[in-house]
């Protein structure tokens, strides 16, 4: 069997393997949903395979799953699809701004929802790619992607600046994001935890 360590090394390899397959396969599947939205959605979380959580200013909980994002406000569910406006039914992420805007993360783009409006960002739009790993608002309330290309964040003329190892992100296949209240941000990778401070990324990594 090898030591823990081969095990684990194996494993990596497996889930980096069926992560680029998955990535593959959306990308030449395209972005649309082919399944229609049930006329009476059930009381219940879209579906148990729960991506990402987030708790709402108003103490509802937003769930995304692997079938939708659902919305749970005094024990009843509202869900949401692609034929409703979510970029793709598979969320990876999801997070809350204080205003009460709720941005996603899917395998075909990013989402912001100001409800009633989505707004989708892709490929169009200005993104390296559409699959978005984690998501998450700094302190000034800007818009930041961590997608499997590196760091995205949405200027205020609707751009977006990419952040890649080109520019010393230590790997640039994202997987978490989160910024200090001082604005300073973490970002969890497959290759290990970094942050930015004072021009220079650190990086954190497992023991030899």
């Amino acid at each position: 069997m090898g030591s823990p360590q081969d095990r684990w090394r194996v494993l990596e390899r497996d889930t980096l393997l069926l992560t680029t397959v998955l990535a593959a396969a959306v990308v030449a599947a395209g972005c649309s949903s082919g399944s229609a939205a049930p006329e009476d959605l059930p009381p219940a979380i879209p579906n148990n395979w729960v991506m990402s959580l987030a708790i709402d200013p108003d103490g509802s909980i937003w769930a995304g799953t692997n079938d939708g994002l659902g919305h749970l406000v005094d024990d009843a569910w509202t869900h949401y699809h692609a034929l409703d406006g979510l970029p793709n039914d598979l969320v990876n992420s999801v997070a809350v701004a204080d205003d009460g805007v709720v941005l996603v993360g899917t395998s075909c783009g990013a989402g912001e929802f100001n409800d009633p409006v989505w707004t989708r960002f892709g490929i169009e739009d200005g993104l390296e790619t559409n699959w978005v790993n984690a998501v998450t608002f700094d302190p000034e309330r800007s818009v930041w992607l961590g997608t499997i290309f590196g760091l995205s964040s949405l200027n205020a003329d609707g751009s977006w600046t990419g952040v890649t190892t080109d520019d010393g992100l230590p790997n640039s296949r994202v997987t978490a994001l989160a910024f200090a209240s001082n604005g300073t941000p973490w970002v969890g990778t497959n290759g290990g935890l970094s942050t930015f401070s004072s021009g220079v990324w650190t990086e954190y990594t497992a023991a030899p």
